[in-house]
């Protein structure tokens, strides 16, 4: 009843406004900011390097990181395959003819690429070899040491160890997160022989080729996540639980949206989280240092964050932000009986 009370009065507000500001609404609309993923690839299929001889087909995300600015950030990784080895536009150069895969980090911001660096080496934007000093790169042998302990863990884990085919293990990407303390993000790409994770022995498994994903979060090169598909928890040795605490407090905060902001419309709730980030922190409160959990999660157009104080029960503040057909941020908080209060709601 309350919601055709409210359909109704929003009907009545919209007959009465002037057809000016109906039109203005309407633009407000077209005018919402695209997907940084989509910005990011919409430019680099653009730019001199992929333009000039892109594998078609070969482009894809391996990453898009919220980063945590007072501005609106995102740092997307995406991979591509040229034709040719090198960057820009070679026209003129003798060039072998030699596939090339090659690994990109943009940052989008406020709905604008402002850089764009493949292979840590060239700068897309400026056209010309990036600068010792630019400051989004890491160092090419922390870079290194990142992927050398990343492939590390992998080759320990159960699921490779058992049935992992060795010359399909690829690194997709390896970004740095603009976090403190420094995380990095490594997205790692591999086959087994069997269907399953972890160690199948004894199991029935069905013996067919199987492709996997493994994304690994490290912070100072240990490390602190490994989802495999979506799926599979590669440091518990568990399928992803939905009863995780920050996953359970995510699903209560997007619930509580859906169930009373009815102008959403008809969308869905995401079927898959990845978590980008989950640091702890210390904070001094009225001279004491007190010890605080920072976790965000992506789906799609969504991000969740959520941040709570290390103390037996916590109270969770949550952030969520969609930035899809009709863009809106949440605030609000939940208490440790998982009472939901809602403190911001804001749609464009």
């Amino acid at each position: 009843m309350k919601k055709r009370t409210n359909l109704g009065l929003l009907t009545v507000i919209l007959l009465a406004l002037p057809a000016v500001t109906i039109y203005a609404l309407m633009e407000q609309k077209l005018l919402k900011p695209k997907d940084p993923g989509e910005l990011a690839e919409s430019y680099l299929v653009k730019a001199p390097t992929f333009s000039y001889d892109g594998v078609p087909g070969t482009m894809n995300i391996t990453g898009v990181f919220r980063a945590r600015t007072p501005v609106s950030t995102w740092l997307v990784n995406i991979v591509f395959k040229c034709e040719h080895s090198g960057y820009g536009n070679r026209s003129g150069e003798e060039l072998g003819q030699k596939e090339t895969s090659h690994s990109a980090n943009l940052i989008v911001q406020e709905g604008e690429v402002v850089s764009a660096i493949i292979d840590g080496e060239w700068d897309e934007i400026n056209q010309e070899p990036v600068s010792k000093n630019h400051v989004m790169e890491f160092d090419l042998e922390d870079k290194s040491i990142i992927i050398d302990r990343a492939l590390e863990f992998l080759s320990g884990c159960p699921t490779y160890r058992w049935d992992g085919v060795e010359d399909t293990v690829n690194v997709e990407g390896a970004v740095l997160l603009d976090t403190f303390p420094l995380q990095y993000s490594v997205t790692i790409s591999f086959n087994s022989s069997h269907a399953g994770y972890g160690n199948r022995t004894g199991t029935d498994t069905a013996q067919v080729i199987t492709p996997h994903t493994a994304r690994l979060l490290l912070e100072e090169s240990k490390v602190e996540s490994a989802i495999l598909d979506h799926t599979w928890d590669m440091i518990a040795q568990r399928t992803l639980q939905k009863t995780d605490l920050s996953g359970l407090i995510r699903d209560l905060a997007v619930e509580y949206i859906f169930e009373n902001h009815f102008l959403l419309g008809n969308m869905s709730t995401p079927a898959h989280w990845m978590m980008d980030f989950k640091r702890h922190e210390t904070r001094l409160e009225a001279d004491e240092v007190t010890g605080y959990t920072c976790v965000q999660y992506h789906s799609g157009d969504w991000t969740v964050q959520i941040v709570y104080k290390a103390v037996l029960y916590p109270n969770y503040d949550v952030e969520v932000e969609y930035q899809g057909e009709n863009w809106f941020t949440w605030r609000g908080q939940i208490q440790s009986n998982y009472n939901v209060t809602e403190l911001v709601f804001e749609a464009i």
